[in-house]
């Protein structure tokens, strides 16, 4: 059947069936860009927060260091230890 006899028994009530497809095509591209700029967008901001909440942490155990300094190496010498006998009895 030749190409152009098929095309025209796609249309029906006055559609064009490839008319229509590119439109959903062109719909389906759109929706794809706007998730992909909606999800860049919530990254950013992911990021951003945990950027935030990295430097009060950062800026909280400096304060504290400084102001408790042997309670602070006793909390590093314990941790270690702890760590130390954990990974050895493996």
């Amino acid at each position: 059947m030749p190409k152009a006899a098929s095309r025209s028994k796609t249309r029906h009530n006055g559609h064009n069936l490839y008319t229509d497809i590119t439109r959903i095509r062109n719909a389906f591209a759109d929706t794809a860009t706007d998730v992909k700029g909606k999800a860049n967008e919530v990254v950013a901001d992911s990021f951003k927060n945990i950027k935030q909440s990295s430097n009060r942490m950062q800026g909280s155990v400096a304060r504290y260091t400084a102001k408790k300094p042997f309670k602070t190496i006793g909390l590093a010498l314990l941790a270690g230890t702890v760590i130390g006998l954990l990974l050895r009895r493996k």
